[in-house]
């Protein structure tokens, strides 16, 4: 990483990965089957912001149809 380049905060896509996650009545267990993760993994990103695999990434996007922060960071997200 470059020393002035920004991590990605992925706490607040934890976050609404959670809030979809129990909208749909899943629990933490079937989301992580459906991605292949244990759910211990899905507890830390949704929680901590934990950072995955780019494969697990773009399953739970596209499980809960989340679109992409038109900005670089988190941050610029409203």
């Amino acid at each position: 990483m470059y020393q002035y380049e920004k991590r990605l905060d992925c706490r607040s896509l934890g976050k609404e990965i959670k809030r979809r996650r129990k909208s749909k009545g899943w629990t933490q267990e079937h989301l992580a089957q459906l991605v292949d993760l244990i759910p211990c993994s899905i507890m830390y990103i949704e929680n901590r912001g934990q950072h995955t695999s780019l494969n697990a990434f773009y399953k739970i996007v596209t499980l809960h149809k989340l679109v992409p922060c038109p900005g670089p960071y988190a941050a610029d997200c409203h």
